[in-house]
């Protein structure tokens, strides 16, 4: 079983989920002309690209998590754009909390999360439509810790070869800037 790793990644918005491991559309863009094959190829500029590989699925949707549409990476031209194909829908484009989310979709295994130290309060850990007022959809926190400490982490230990679920089903929240490391299991 192989790891997939990833680099820092920091809350935008706190109070505002965001994909566990995932990017927003920051200008709108529609599906392109077909291709020979009859598929589209459409180059969608995201704030960041470096959590994609070719050959990746990724997951668009709204902000309201409505309009799903998955669709396959063909290439990561730079750190601002992803090609897909496949893109059916346009997706709204803009500032965090109101472009189009696009999560990494891949089946995975153990997903771990750690905390970054030095975060100033809690990350709340879950699934589509977490609220950390509420803990709805919440699966762990993670409590914050200072600088040079230990920092928490959270680790789903179910191992089965089927990689039961999907890094598009994890989502985050915390406080504006703080860190965290995630890493999966993939077969």
């Amino acid at each position: 079983m192989a790891n997939r790793t990833f680099k820092k990644f920091t809350i935008q918005a706190g109070g505002t989920p965001q994909p566990l491991v995932g990017t927003w559309v920051t200008a709108s863009t529609g599906p392109s002309a077909a291709d020979f094959q009859g598929e589209t190829l459409a180059n969608i500029p995201v704030n960041d690209s470096s959590m994609f590989k070719q050959g990746d699925y990724a997951l668009f949707q709204t902000v309201t998590l409505t309009v799903p549409e998955l669709v396959r990476v063909q290439k990561v031209p730079d750190s601002t754009h992803i090609t897909v194909r496949g893109l059916v829908n346009v997706r709204t484009g803009g500032a965090f909390g109101t472009g189009d989310f696009v999560s990494l979709s891949l089946p995975i295994n153990r997903p771990y999360i750690q905390s970054t130290p030095g975060n100033a309060a809690l990350l709340y850990v879950g699934t589509a439509g977490i609220v950390k007022a509420t803990f709805a959809n919440v699966i762990a926190t993670l409590q914050f810790v200072s600088a040079g400490t230990q920092p928490l982490e959270f680790v789903d230990g179910r191992n089965y070869t089927a990689d039961p679920m999907q890094a598009s089903d994890l989502w985050i929240d915390g406080t504006t800037s703080d860190g965290y490391l995630p890493s999966f299991g993939i077969a």
